[in-house]
């Protein structure tokens, strides 16, 4: 599990394309860190598995069907990619749960500066628009995000300039293609409400405005 609290920035600094697998080695900015084989690293949002470690470099394998669903097919040599490590019990939760199992690719629309402040404006891969509220969480490229609203099929977050200074959101420009990660919890609560009868009666509004706190009451959810 990640929190979306990116680490730090490291640096791809080869790639090795086979057929169904590609190598890639990562070299962090960090000096002090004590990874291990074997220790799961969450990169642009995609949780890998250390496979070696020579000098400080990561090597991680990268299957063809997360190159295929990720941007991680698109990562080149020099690129930098967001890094954090698997949260332990005893951390802070800063951010939000993520698995760095990402549900899909989305594209960057809109980008509107407002001073040290800016907005991006992101299509979101269909499948997850369930999903999706006003202040709720995101993450994008492995970065916890806060949705600041949710207009015209894009999903806006607002990035602060720490956020910006820390990630490689300051990179990105319209065009852009990000991984996307939804709420976990959504996921569950979407789940268990599309299981309940009064739901499976009405299940064309599970996925409708109509899904409001007069329909939850109505049928047993709130009291």
């Amino acid at each position: 599990m990640f929190t979306g609290i990116v680490e730090e920035v490291g640096s791809v600094v080869s790639l090795q394309h086979r057929r169904e697998i590609t190598k890639i080695k990562i070299r962090p900015s960090r000096t002090d860190s004590q990874d291990r084989i074997g220790d799961s690293i969450c990169i642009n949002g995609v949780c890998l598995t250390v496979v070696s470690l020579t000098d400080n470099i990561l090597e991680f394998d990268i299957s063809a069907q997360t190159a295929e669903t990720t941007t991680l097919a698109d990562v080149r040599v020099s690129d930098r990619v967001n890094m954090e490590r698997a949260l332990r019990l005893a951390d802070r939760l800063g951010g939000h749960l993520l698995t760095g199992h990402v549900d899909g690719v989305g594209i960057i629309r809109k980008l509107v500066r407002s001073g040290q402040l800016y907005l991006l404006g992101i299509e979101p891969p269909e499948s997850i628009s369930s999903y999706l509220v006003d202040k709720g969480s995101i993450a994008i490229d492995g970065i916890s995000l806060t949705i600041a609203s949710l207009e015209d099929g894009l999903v806006w977050v607002s990035i602060i300039p720490h956020t910006a200074e820390v990630t490689t959101l300051k990179e990105k420009k319209i065009g852009d293609q990000v991984n996307v990660e939804a709420d976990l919890l959504a996921k569950y609560i979407h789940r268990l409400l599309a299981a309940h009868p009064s739901v499976q009666s009405a299940s064309a509004k599970i996925h409708s405005p109509s899904l409001d706190r007069e329909f939850l009451a109505k049928h047993g959810f709130l009291s």
